[in-house]
């Protein structure tokens, strides 16, 4: 029997991030699907308390903003044309039953397809009766059941609170991709919590999703490690800190047909208009730079750009996201480099090895710290080695974090692994040791 799983907190690209971990490490066997072997994860909840964003903005995980606002602005307007949305992703004619229109097309649902508007009646009963238990809004037709259509809801129905003056909303999902659906279905579905609670006239609450079917495709799982090797919780739960925040309420009430329509131009919100015009500038002439300058300076803006940055013949260059990006990865870096005493010998070798590549213009300062002068170390100021004695800077990371935790016999075990990694790059355990002793200031001039 599969046990439902919970995933919850403040900041979804770090439960997104968990979520990744979680189902990467699933022993669930592969099964057959009409689609590609396919990891079952079964039932899972998750809720999302306070990010005002809830976008993922993880490296190696590039997922079409523009997509995601555009799809927005269909569902809102209750569209169910195949047009708005393969102008951003080509081949979204697939999901199509006639090559014009999207069958299980949530909006069309909501507003039109059961001859009710059900949003605009769920904001007028909320607005009549705020503690009402009686909002449920349904995407899911009894003519879809067996139906062989290409495009069925996958989210069924979705569920409205008021609590403590805030918009509590839950999504019901029969079934979930975790890798390629469950970004868009959270960021879609947050819109359309803060578009209702704009309308109401209250505060954001609780997002809440339960999928009957969390699942992963074999095809993903390589991606889905890279993702998971190329973050960590710690730097997604800082970036917010680092990268302003975008105002969602800016986006929810805009003219979205002008957005169906790609009449970007006619936009009043220069910042939407210029995001927008960012995509049709990099669609046109592939050029990169043109693109990302008309980006705006906030989250919204930096996952534009970690998506261009995984476009075919993105060349990288010298602006304002670079930026934050180079800050992030050095961020990266050096919280990976505390759990590196887990990676096999071969790897630790090799991270040590690049990341003293990148900080060899550090070697000076480093130099200062350890005052060679005293005699301590058994490296001589005549013959030392520049690269090597950064490595062995941030080998002393990788020895501290060993020597602050572990008990006896663990750190007997890593202390070897330790010791053998210095061997092999040429380097005197004895000077890694006393290396340790100035680690924050070597933290602190890497942060500089």
């Amino acid at each position: 029997m599969k046990l439902m799983k919970i995933f919850s907190g403040d900041n979804f690209s770090a439960i997104y991030y968990e979520m990744l971990g979680s189902g990467y490490r699933s022993a669930e066997p592969y099964t057959e699907s009409r689609i590609g072997e396919v990891k079952d994860l079964g039932p899972v909840y998750f809720e999302i308390k306070e990010d005002k964003f809830r976008f993922p903005y993880l490296d190696k995980r590039a997922i079409n903003p523009f997509f995601a606002l555009a799809e927005f602005s269909w569902i809102i307007t209750g569209s169910n044309q195949l047009k708005p949305l393969q102008f951003f992703i080509k081949n979204y004619h697939k999901y199509s039953d006639d090559g014009e229109t999207l069958n299980g097309a949530y909006g069309h649902r909501l507003r039109y397809k059961f001859d009710i508007d059900q949003i605009e009646k769920a904001i007028e009963g909320l607005r009549k009766n705020p503690g009402s238990r009686r909002i449920v809004l349904t995407m899911w037709s009894v003519d879809d059941l067996l139906s062989d259509s290409n495009d069925l809801p996958c989210n069924t129905s979705i569920m409205l609170k008021i609590r403590n003056e805030k918009l509590d909303i839950t999504i019901i999902n029969r079934s979930n991709d975790l890798f390629m659906g469950v970004p868009y279905n959270v960021f879609v579905f947050y819109l359309l919590q803060v578009y209702l609670a704009s309308k109401i006239g209250c505060r954001i609450g609780v997002q809440r999703h339960f999928t009957d079917s969390l699942h992963i495709y074999k095809r993903d799982m390589d991606k889905i490690n890279k993702v998971i090797a190329s973050n960590n919780k710690k730097t997604i739960e800082a970036i917010p800190e680092i990268i302003p925040v975008f105002n969602t309420d800016s986006y929810v009430n805009i003219d979205h047909n002008k957005v169906n329509n790609q009449d970007y131009d006619e936009l009043v919100n220069d910042e939407i208009s210029n995001f927008f015009k960012s995509y049709i500038v990099y669609k046109s002439t592939s050029d990169f730079d043109k693109a990302i300058k008309m980006l705006p300076k906030n989250i919204l803006g930096y996952v534009a750009y970690l998506w261009y940055s995984e476009r075919k013949g993105f060349v990288g260059s010298d602006n304002y996201f670079s930026k934050i990006r180079q800050e992030i990865n050095m961020e990266n870096r050096l919280d990976k480099i505390y759990s590196l005493k887990y990676e096999s010998e071969d790897t630790i070798k090799e991270f040590i090895t690049d990341i003293s590549r990148k900080y060899l213009h550090l070697y000076d300062e480093f130099f200062n710290i350890i005052n060679i002068e005293s005699g301590f170390y058994s490296v001589k100021k005549e013959n030392i080695n520049k690269e090597k004695l950064v490595q062995a800077v941030f080998l002393s990371f990788v020895m501290a974090s060993v020597a602050s935790s572990m008990a006896p016999d663990t750190n007997q075990f890593f202390t070897r692994r330790v010791e053998n990694v210095a061997k092999g790059l040429g380097l005197e355990i004895n000077d890694i040791l006393n290396f340790t002793k100035h680690e924050s200031k070597f933290t602190a001039l890497i942060k500089c």
